[in-house]
């Protein structure tokens, strides 16, 4: 033989086998499985800090918005106040009829109040005086009773 053909490695190594996509090795399979139990939990980590993010971003923008709100109510209660002091006392009276209009308006809501009660009161009289008169006195049998169960 050929000294050429005998050092060559083409002639020396077997021939490469075709792995079947079926039969994979089950260090192929534990690697497969563990990488999809990891891209699981990360994607599990990043949905759950992005709802946590949403959230606290969420309650943030309340809390700068309401911040902000009662800056600004502060203020404006601060220029009214200004502008009550420099008011006339014609406007201050009108407070005194506003008072006024509002004692009224209690004293009516309790007067219909007071109506609805008596009215509710001598309804439930009525009511049971008719029951009272419309009702029989119940039927009494004082007779034993035998059943024949044969």
């Amino acid at each position: 033989m050929d000294s050429q053909t005998m050092t060559s490695p083409t002639c020396l190594s077997p021939p490469p086998q075709e792995s079947d996509p079926l039969l994979l090795k089950p260090v192929d399979w534990l690697i497969d499985l563990l990488s999809i139990h990891l891209n699981f939990i990360s994607h599990f980590f990043s949905a759950i800090s992005s709802t946590f993010y949403a959230f606290l971003s969420i309650v943030l923008e309340c809390f700068h918005s309401t911040n902000a709100a009662q800056h600004k109510a502060e203020e404006t209660a601060h220029q009214e106040l200004e502008a009550i002091s420099r008011a006339p006392f014609a406007v201050v009276e009108g407070g005194g009829l506003f008072a006024k209009k509002l004692v009224f308006g209690c004293l009516g809501a309790t007067y219909v109040c007071l109506i609805l009660v008596l009215l509710l009161v001598f309804a439930v009289l009525l009511g049971v005086g008719f029951v009272n008169l419309w009702v029989e006195e119940p039927v009494v049998v004082k007779k034993n009773l035998h059943f024949d169960y044969t």
